[in-house]
């Protein structure tokens, strides 16, 4: 057999192996996702464990294929060097499928078309869509470049209150009335901050992450209290700094922030 037509028939064989993988991997995320219908009604741990599921089931795959960074060869231990060539191929191979996968899937050919139409496109780059973090195939472009993708998912505002009250409550041994009484509490300074970082629309401070909170930013929120509520007095205040106080806590302690 000639170089050439070795060559080819490697190719098809990383081409078939990615496949097979892919496939299979396709099949884990019907499964995980049957479960799960619904995204919008995951809580933050299970977003957490998702993600975690994601990132172990794309390395699983990759692992496979033989790509992952710490399959390379050594020559060091007995590795010959067509060994590391034919071993940069099958990576080369595997990483231009991935990135056509997500050409294919984020290039916003409606924008590529009217920058090209008025004379922009080629200067400013390729439109894209936003990418999903969780996209397998976003997380398998990561791996196998040499990245560490996340291991933890970003928490909303909402998704950090909802997870105080959800293990607050079960660690309390409050009588059910005076666990409403506590979550209207938790629920009024949570929507104060909420309007507050989102320049007074609630639904979008709810969706704000975490990681975009600011000392800067939350050193105006006093003043936005005091001017949102002059008659509250001095304990009234310092309790609701308490309670936001332990909820950014619950949620560092459940998805093991530094």
């Amino acid at each position: 057999m000639s170089f050439g037509a070795q060559e080819r028939t490697d190719k098809a064989l990383a081409l078939r192996r990615g496949a097979e993988a892919n496939l299979a991997f396709e099949e884990r995320v019907r499964i995980l996702r049957r479960q799960q219908q619904d995204a919008e009604q995951k809580t933050i741990l299970e977003k957490l464990e998702e993600r975690r599921w994601i990132i172990q089931a794309v390395t699983e795959m990759l692992k496979k294929e033989g790509v992952l960074p710490s399959q390379q060869p050594n020559l060091i231990t007995g590795a010959s060097m067509q060994d590391l060539l034919d071993w940069q191929e099958q990576v080369e191979v595997s990483r231009g499928i991935i990135v056509d996968r997500l050409q294919d899937r984020y290039l916003d050919h409606e924008q590529r078309q009217k920058d090209y139409d008025s004379g922009r496109w080629g200067r400013e780059g390729e439109p894209y869509k936003p990418v999903e973090p969780n996209d397998k195939d976003v997380v398998a472009y990561e791996i196998i470049t040499g990245q560490t993708p996340h291991q933890s998912v970003e928490p909303t505002w909402k998704d950090c209150v909802e997870l105080y009250i959800d293990h607050n409550k079960s660690a309390s041994q409050r009588t059910a009335h005076n666990q409403k009484k506590h979550e209207q509490r938790v629920w009024s300074i949570a929507d104060d901050l909420a309007a507050f970082i989102g320049s007074g629309n609630k639904q979008v401070g709810y969706t704000t992450q975490l990681d975009q909170f600011t000392r800067l930013m939350m050193r105006g929120f006093p003043t936005y209290c005091s001017k949102r509520h002059p008659s509250w007095k001095t304990a009234t205040y310092n309790k609701g700094i308490t309670l936001l106080s332990a909820i950014l806590m619950q949620v560092s302690m459940c998805l093991n922030y530094p």
